[in-house]
């Protein structure tokens, strides 16, 4: 037995199943008993519920296995106790970019039969007020983009893409002030990104230089610009090779600052949109933060 597969048979395992999954859940369930040595699942049907749930299990669970996407996962790690509970990641949302950052397998009963042989690992986190984020925050562009999505067809919800693309005509500028985004402080702003992971959007590497544990946050800007020329450098976006554009910002920090935000703020964060009720934005770096299956 490896020593990943001794550490789940001694685990005291809390299943979270988002609500996209409850078909699923004793397949999953049945599939992952065998790896754990106590394993309970439970299906929470509101954020509220999933919140409490995993608030509740700090003292009780020392692992806890996500099944879900990036958004269930972003409330799971803001509700656990990340010095203490470790975290595994079983796929199933429409972006899952974080699972995507970990190379793990995208179809869930692969990444099940592949969780005896991958190693806990520490990844950082970002960070902006008393909110964690695993894998992107972001204003403007993104904001817009996942807001469409939320009144297209279910079938076409999963392609973030093609929603980017038909939000392109519609999008509005954002305005800020921050001394480390000089060019993007100047004028008006289409879409900023502060990415701790590669890609959003289900795998468009946005951030291809970026790593979950190398202690940097990647911040792109994107300003000064037509939108028929986003539409047209699109191809390097979906390849990665947008960086060196004129048109974008890019650079690596540990926190940056925003500020002379206009209201209303929504933000985009881990591929859900919150509500931001500040005039200003403190985003920053929290290395070695989380424990998790990589």
């Amino acid at each position: 037995m490896t020593h990943t597969l001794q550490t789940l048979k001694q685990a005291v395992t809390l299943l979270v199943l988002s609500k996209d999954l409850f078909q699923r859940g004793e397949r999953i369930y049945s599939e992952l008993q065998p790896l754990f040595g106590n394993l309970n699942c439970v299906k929470p049907t509101s954020i509220y519920e999933l919140e409490q749930i995993v608030k509740e299990g700090v003292a009780r669970y020392d692992t806890i296995v996500v099944a879900g996407g990036d958004g269930t996962i972003n409330r799971v790690i803001n509700s656990m106790d990340i010095e203490n509970q470790r975290l595994i990641v079983l796929p199933g949302g429409r972006g899952n970019d974080l699972a995507r950052a970990l190379k793990l397998p995208l179809r869930i009963s692969e990444c099940i039969a592949s969780l005896g042989r991958r190693n806990f690992i520490k990844i950082d986190l970002g960070q902006i007020g008393d909110n964690l984020f695993h894998n992107s925050a972001g204003l403007g562009l993104d904001v817009q983009v996942l807001d469409r999505m939320r009144f297209m067809p279910a079938w076409l919800r999963k392609n973030y893409l093609l929603a980017f693309i038909t939000t392109l005509p519609l999008i509005k500028p954002i305005h800020f002030s921050s001394p480390k985004l000089p060019k993007s402080s100047r004028g008006f702003c289409w879409w900023l990104a502060v990415m701790n992971g590669p890609m959003i959007g289900s795998g468009l590497p946005i951030s291809p230089n970026a790593k979950i544990n190398d202690g940097k946050l990647d911040v792109i800007a994107i300003s000064n610009c037509f939108k028929l020329i986003m539409l047209f450098h699109l191809p390097k976006m979906i390849w990665g090779k947008h960086l060196n554009l004129k048109e974008v910002e890019y650079m690596t920090l540990e926190e940056l600052r925003i500020e002379g935000l206009n209201r209303p703020v929504n933000l985009a964060i881990d591929g859900e949109i919150y509500e931001w009720n500040d005039l200003s934005l403190n985003i920053k770096i929290r290395k070695q933060a989380l424990t998790v299956l990589g």
